[in-house]
């Protein structure tokens, strides 16, 4: 796994953001073990399990910018900070075969907001949410993923990406 934030030329609080995932087992064994390229860690427009294989490859491209910084509002126990949006492309695969068929690669665009905010006073707290619409259809298991909005909404100390 590989990321890399890179600032924007006409603001110091813009940035896109590069990450790059990948993986590779060399050998067949129990699905158990496969790499899984969907949901929040993965493209985010399929489930987690719909996508699957011995070698991944993904890649996600996010620009985030501020809304509000230090907006210092108290709203019962919380206090907020700051508010980014942001929106992304991702691109990727799961698959067992030994020759990378680009052709087949799953393509997500989304956006989201993130709010950063201390809970009584001190606490710091992280709440996001992101929607993500998958633009290919993909078949596992006599399943159709693809071509619909998925939801995530997470609530922890820290940002994850």
């Amino acid at each position: 796994e590989w990321s890399e934030h890179i600032g924007m030329p006409w603001s110091r609080k813009h940035a896109l953001t590069a990450l790059f995932k990948g993986g590779y087992i060399d050998r067949p064994l129990d699905s158990f073990f496969n790499f899984f390229a969907g949901g929040m860690p993965g493209l985010r427009g399929y489930p987690f399990y719909a996508i699957e294989g011995r070698k991944m490859l993904l890649g996600r491209f996010t620009y985030r910018f501020p809304i509000f910084s230090h907006f210092q509002k108290q709203v019962l126990h919380l206090t907020t900070d700051k508010l980014f949006l942001s929106a992304f492309f991702e691109y990727g695969n799961a698959f067992d075969e030994d020759k990378v068929a680009w052709e087949k690669f799953k393509r997500v665009v989304g956006g989201g907001l993130r709010m950063q905010l201390f809970s009584f006073y001190g606490f710091p707290t992280a709440l996001a949410f992101d929607a993500a619409y998958g633009l290919d259809d993909h078949q596992n298991e006599g399943y159709t993923f693809g071509n619909e909005w998925r939801y995530y909404f997470t609530l922890l100390f820290d940002f994850i990406d």
